[in-house]
């Protein structure tokens, strides 16, 4: 009578898919614009938040440029007209 052979305590196991070789002719033909309309539909959302975020912080940046050249530009109007008053009274 033959004994039964137990397997080994440790087995190699494979860990790396090695992915079937690409048969040219099976290969799916990409649409490119389709791919260029769902690269769209993926990246807009993001590009529209940068885009926004950008133009906010230009529009502040621009702000804090300007208000102090408008703010002397309504003291010299109404200077002017303050004394345009003055004259004419």
């Amino acid at each position: 009578m033959q004994s039964v052979k137990s397997p080994p305590r440790f087995l190699p196991t494979l860990t790396e898919v090695i992915p079937p070789p690409r048969d040219p002719q099976s290969m799916v033909t990409l649409d490119p614009d389709l791919l260029v309309d769902n690269l769209m539909q993926t990246l807009l959302p993001r590009i529209q938040v940068h885009l926004q975020d950008s133009l906010e912080q230009m529009v502040q940046d621009h702000l804090q440029i300007l208000l102090p050249r408008l703010q002397q530009e309504v003291e010299t109007a109404l200077r002017q007209a303050v004394g345009q008053m003055q004259s004419d009274a």
